[in-house]
């Protein structure tokens, strides 16, 4: 599963994980993906627990119903419930809100 893939095709918002060199307009996402592995007892299946942090970047609140379609794509494509958390950054002038959520996912050996 590309994570960077799902998000961008369901949110239609520019997204990276780890960080972007050069920030794109707004609104856009950096994400960062915790992975733990474990496989199954007849090591044809692989189990992967995906620890999530989001960060949207926004000018304004909701920007683009971009608040949105986060929690959209969070509740209903990856079904997992969220933690949200918004602040306002002073020196960038823009909000950004972090969204913390767990999902697992099998693979196919």
């Amino acid at each position: 599963m590309d994570l960077k893939d799902i998000i961008t095709d369901e949110t239609n918002i520019k997204s990276k994980e780890i960080r972007f060199l050069k920030p794109p307009g707004y609104p856009y996402i950096v994400f960062n993906d915790e992975q733990h592995c474990y496989g199954s007892d007849n090591k044809k299946a692989l189990i992967i627990k995906h620890t999530v942090s989001l960060e949207l970047y926004t000018k304004t609140i909701n920007q683009d119903e971009s608040s949105d379609k986060v929690e959209n794509l969070i509740l209903n494509i990856l079904g997992t419930d969220y933690r949200r958390r918004r602040d306002w950054i002073d020196s960038e002038e823009h909000y950004l809100t972090v969204y913390d959520f767990e999902f697992s996912d099998k693979k196919r050996r």
